[in-house]
């Protein structure tokens, strides 16, 4: 009965520890990442990103807002896949996550604007 006891104790102990130890480490974790995201965000820049007049005069001879609009788009499309394409191969990006971009469009007095 005492082995028997002794075995439940011990399997006991090795399941806390285990708990323990994972615990422990995902804490240890987290700790990291936090760091790594406060440190990207301390590097944050805001860009305004402006459409070359050359695309801009083609648009306005005589030519359909609809139109126009979804030239913008699309060129804010590709200056989007080109962000999105720049990734950092580092083990540290790998295991805490690459840098973030977001794209806001907002309209103003008719004209869209794109911040990144």
């Amino acid at each position: 009965m005492s082995n028997n006891v002794v075995l439940l104790i011990t399997l006991i102990c090795i399941g806390l520890l285990y708990i323990m130890i994972t615990m422990v480490s995902r804490v240890i974790f987290l700790s990291f990442k936090k760091k790594h995201r406060y440190t990207q965000a301390k590097k944050i820049k805001y860009l305004q990103i402006k459409i070359p007049k050359s695309v801009a005069s083609k648009a306005d001879d005589g030519g359909d807002t609809i139109k126009d609009m979804k030239q913008n788009l699309q060129i804010m499309n590709q200056v989007y896949k080109n962000f999105y394409s720049i990734s950092e191969d580092s083990w540290k990006y790998k295991k805490f996550g690459n840098n973030y971009i977001s794209m806001e469009m907002l309209i103003e007095k008719e004209v869209i604007k794109f911040i990144m």
